[in-house]
């Protein structure tokens, strides 16, 4: 591991954690406002059908499996870059500080986590803002459900370290790979 991966992890850390005790703020103000100012009812007011709250549901199935998905494709594609040599940091991000493979892997892993923990803290407020409107507890899993897989890939150093040796070995392998075709 680079010598900046302690603050990295750190950093990505202090993120996740920010993120998810946000949803949760949203949750508590959300349960407050309908069961303490609102006498149990939703800002919709007996809607015939909680519309709202099966968009939710619907988009949690829909949209959950992508924050796992999209940032899998996110690390495959930099996996290629960096072994072809093409690999460029995000806009904005030092690039100077990314010069070995170690500095790079870290950079795509917190690009990564950043796309999945957001797919899925948008999720849970759309679920806070469905159980405002309609008041139904079942929207409340469309906020528990996201908050609990942000939780189940919270940034520890073990997993980031089992994340950053699965990478490594495959980034080895694509050389490898590499080489051996552009040998004669």
């Amino acid at each position: 591991m680079p010598d900046d991966f302690q603050p990295k992890l750190r950093g990505a850390q202090i993120i996740a954690s920010t993120l998810v005790s946000g949803v949760v703020m949203i949750l508590a103000a959300s349960i407050a406002y309908v069961n303490l100012w609102n006498n149990e009812l939703g800002l919709m007011r007996l809607a015939p059908w909680p519309i709202v709250t099966v968009f939710v549901i619907v988009s949690l199935v829909l949209i959950a499996p992508f924050a796992y998905i999209v940032p899998s494709a996110m690390t495959r594609t930099a996996l290629r870059q960096m072994a072809a040599g093409t690999w460029r940091p995000p806009t904005g991000d030092d690039a100077s500080s990314r010069k070995t493979d170690a500095s790079k892997l870290i950079t795509v892993r917190l690009s990564t986590m950043l796309v999945s923990l957001a797919l899925l803290e948008g999720i849970a407020i759309l679920g806070c803002l469905a159980y405002v409107l309609e008041a139904q507890p079942l929207a409340l899993i469309a906020v528990i459900v996201p908050v609990l897989l942000m939780l189940k890939d919270f940034p520890t150093q073990s997993r980031f370290q089992v994340w950053f040796d699965r990478q490594s070995e495959q980034l080895a392998e694509m050389r490898l790979q590499g080489n051996a075709a552009n040998e004669p």
